[in-house]
């Protein structure tokens, strides 16, 4: 994955993107997905603040499907998987999901990432989390994530056992009180 950002500028901020040319190049060269106007951001909480290796987030100007994944859509991840020295722990546990034939299990590849020019290292292509066709199947319900930065959403909660929670779905333009009481 080639991300080349306008004017070359350097990804510090998972609030706002910066406009971008993205190549994902595969199959032995052989197959190239050569986009303008993609928009690039950091995203992440720790291994966005605490980590030399950052994760982004791409976003096409129309929907794809990158290096063959299920989904067609506008926003992706590259998980930098930088405190898993072997690269291979998210992987393994989205196979094993495979397996159990799970609802929902991201669609992951391994990449190498270079941004303008600089090789970044080994990262994970993947779904972004999030309600949608071929990805979270919760048009009707809610996606919840256990997240330790709960108190920066705005819509959070503590369970019983103290655990914060973020409503993902419903979104925060979207929820409903009926929805959010529930």
């Amino acid at each position: 994955v080639v991300i080349n950002t306008e004017k070359a500028r350097e990804i510090t901020s998972k609030e706002h993107e910066i406009s971008s040319n993205v190549y994902i190049i595969s199959e032995n060269g052989t197959n190239l997905l050569s986009t303008s106007e993609t928009g690039v951001r950091g995203r992440g909480n720790a291994s966005w603040d605490q980590f030399p290796k950052k994760p982004y987030r791409i976003k096409f100007d129309s929907k794809q499907s990158p290096l063959g994944a299920p989904a067609s859509a506008k926003k992706w991840t590259l998980i930098s998987n930088y405190s898993d020295k072997s690269l291979m722990r998210n992987i393994v546990a989205f196979e094993v999901s495979r397996i159990f034939g799970l609802a929902f299990t991201p669609f992951c590849h391994p990449v190498d990432v270079v941004v303008n020019g600089e090789h970044r290292g080994c990262y994970q292509l993947c779904d972004q989390a999030e309600a949608a066709k071929d990805r979270v199947p919760a048009k009707d319900g809610y996606l919840i994530e256990i997240d330790a930065y709960a108190w920066k959403a705005t819509h959070c909660f503590w369970s019983w056992k103290g655990t914060p929670v973020t409503i993902k779905h419903p979104d925060e333009d979207d929820i409903t009180q009926e929805q959010w009481d529930f």
